[in-house]
């Protein structure tokens, strides 16, 4: 199966960070995921950072 590397980029204005619960769905030609949270146990989406996650998920034939 493959993995899927989703990376998430947040601004550097004021209040760009969060600490909310985030969750993401991926689509592609052959369907679509379940609702991903993407969690690592660190303090991600801080304002002026990237957070990256790998989820291995069926194919979903996603383009790059």
């Amino acid at each position: 199966m493959p993995e899927y590397r989703i990376q998430v980029i947040t601004g550097k204005v004021e209040g760009a960070g969060t600490d909310a619960n985030v969750f993401l769905t991926i689509y592609g030609s052959a369907g679509s995921s379940e609702e991903l949270q993407l969690e690592s146990g660190r303090d991600d989406f801080e304002r002026a950072s990237t957070s990256s996650f790998i989820h291995t998920l069926r194919d979903l034939r996603v383009v790059p």
